[in-house]
């Protein structure tokens, strides 16, 4: 399983890549993972999902941006 470190990356380079639509672009990965029977990946992509969402709801702090 993938520390949090890459899966915060991953998450803010898909947002950076893809906007609004990170999380399906996401969810594609893990489509595909759980159609070739990969639960651990699928698990990750979800995790990826969870962390876009976490970072598209946070608001920046005094002198700081979000992404």
């Amino acid at each position: 399983m993938p520390r949090y470190r890459e899966v915060y990356r991953t998450a803010t380079l898909f947002l950076l890549e893809y906007g609004d639509d990170a999380t399906a672009e996401a969810g594609k990965h893990a489509d595909e993972c759980l159609k070739n029977g990969d639960i651990d990946g699928e698990r990750v992509w979800l995790r990826v999902i969870r962390t876009i969402e976490e970072l598209r709801t946070q608001k920046p702090g005094n002198g700081e941006r979000v992404h």
